[in-house]
């Protein structure tokens, strides 16, 4: 389960897939079911197209300076390192109105049925940033429709309610659809259409939706954007994220315990105080992405032992 994340939280979690693997000598690659949110579900991908984790760190890790030689043009570990190394560390100027005033208004109307981070998704403006090129890049590695063993977790910006594309029941979207819409954050990036609907990011929804794994003996988790025992701020600013990693990490506990009870053996893992102060706040900094990549392989924290 790959959950949200931004570009510092995949170079988290190629850094913890990699001490998994080394640990235990699984491939993440022959997992029965994958499930990704945000940039977790860019990961999922990329595995499913048959790189390796010990390829994607490396490549996160090579030093790339200017123009990628020729002969590294087609190398896609290599050119996806690369680009998320220059994403804009801010979003451009967002349109200045609620970005779904249904989901607003539902949210401000019914506050008892509609989840918080619902709300905000409502509230915040629509977003300029595009991610065309993600969708290029994706359906270059796999086309064809979101399939049942790589499922991905987008939120519908309408109803505010979690959709899983692959999930048998579920709407049907192209996988490079599916992803960029996952991806989608409120405010960042503009919210994507597939079918009749607008989607938005699936970490609103939850960090990992790691109850979607219900038939599994065994889950890994992943949620960069939960946070183990992380000491309380005082400014606002850091106040919020602290607020938002301590209710992630609960969510992602009761999933986890929701399948323990199910039967399954459950190993999850977020970042800790320690991790966070290499991370910052911004997950969007690509400039950390080496640094976060190193200290998640050399230092991996389980926030359920």
């Amino acid at each position: 389960m790959l959950g949200s994340s931004g570009v510092l939280g995949i170079a988290w979690t190629l850094g913890t897939l990699a001490c998994i693997e080394e640990e235990t000598g699984w491939d993440a690659r022959e997992a029965d079911l994958i499930v990704g949110t945000s940039g977790g579900s860019l990961i999922a991908t990329l595995l499913r197209a048959g790189y390796s984790v010990p390829e994607l760190c490396e490549a996160h890790l090579a030093e790339i300076e200017g123009v990628l030689p020729a002969e590294m043009a087609e190398d896609v570990p290599t050119k996806l390192a690369s680009t998320l190394a220059t994403q804009p560390a801010r979003p451009p100027l967002p349109w200045p109105t609620p970005g779904s005033v249904r989901l607003a208004a539902r949210g401000l109307l019914t506050p008892w049925r509609t989840p918080p981070l619902a709300t905000l998704a409502g509230l915040l403006p629509r977003g300029r940033g595009s991610l065309d090129h993600a969708e290029e890049f994706v359906a270059n590695l796999r086309s064809g429709p979101a399939r049942a063993d790589t499922q991905v977790v987008a939120m519908n910006h309408r109803t505010g309610e979690r959709t899983v594309f692959g999930r048998p029941g579920e709407p049907e979207a192209e996988h490079s659809r599916a992803v960029i819409a996952s991806m989608a954050f409120p405010g960042w990036f503009t919210p994507v259409r597939v079918g009749r609907d607008r989607y938005v990011d699936g970490g609103l929804c939850s960090p990992c939706s790691a109850d979607l794994a219900d038939d599994a003996d065994e889950v890994f988790v992943l949620a960069p954007l939960a946070g183990i025992a992380l000491t309380r701020p005082r400014s606002p600013l850091a106040l919020a994220d602290w607020a938002y990693r301590c209710t992630a990490a609960r969510m992602v506990e009761r999933e986890a315990e929701t399948l323990r009870a199910g039967g399954a053996s459950v190993r999850a893992f977020a970042p800790d105080a320690e991790a966070l102060a290499v991370l910052g706040r911004n997950m969007m900094n690509g400039a950390a992405r080496c640094e976060a990549l190193r200290f998640a392989h050399d230092h991996p924290t389980e926030l359920v032992a």
